[in-house]
């Protein structure tokens, strides 16, 4: 399994008023395995575009945000810690050929949002908190001729903050409708 973690550290003030937190995650993705046949097959791929479209992974396919306060009271400052796992299976086979290599190409954009805590919670909105978060990895793992597998090719973005200032994340798709389902072989 090749595996990523990008973690943030940041503390939030609540100087104003109480606030929920949350951090959502666009990314520009181009996943495949190449097979030993020369066949190249997508397993995530959004788009030619240059536009992201909202990560979702299995656990939060039903809501964009991930939740990091659900309520932090007025006149408080809170440190967090957020991580953030990404994560790609290595087959052995697809559609019942063999995999020669895996690579991953990805950009995630992360935005840290905030929303008023009041009475009236669908008249709030989500507005951000920080400029977006840049980071990902490239990265492409090949089955050497002894049947072990070995990385090729790696390279990491460390997360940097946008200098465009305050921005709202835009998407018109999500990761899961753009991944691929495959006959994977053992």
């Amino acid at each position: 399994v090749l595996s990523l973690s990008a973690r943030f550290d940041f503390t939030f003030s609540t100087d104003a008023f109480a606030a929920q937190l949350g951090m959502l995650h666009l990314v520009e993705a181009n996943r495949f395995v190449s097979l030993e046949n020369g066949t190249q097959i997508t397993l995530l791929g959004t788009g030619d575009e240059d536009e992201p479209v909202l990560y979702l992974d299995k656990a939060h396919a039903n809501e964009p945000m991930a939740w990091l306060a659900t309520e932090q009271q007025a006149k408080q400052s809170k440190s967090y810690a957020v991580s953030t796992n990404i994560s790609q299976a290595i087959p052995p086979q697809v559609n019942a050929q063999a995999v020669a290599s895996v690579t991953v190409l990805e950009r995630y954009s992360s935005y840290l949002m905030q929303r008023a805590s009041t009475t009236a919670k669908d008249q709030t909105i989500w507005t951000p908190v920080f400029a977006p978060i840049s980071w990902g990895w490239s990265i492409r793992v090949a089955c050497r001729s002894d049947g072990d597998w070995a990385i090729m090719r790696r390279k990491v973005m460390l997360p940097t903050p946008g200098h465009d200032g305050l921005q709202l994340p835009l998407w018109n798709n999500n990761s899961l409708a753009c991944s691929k389902a495959l006959e994977i072989g053992a």
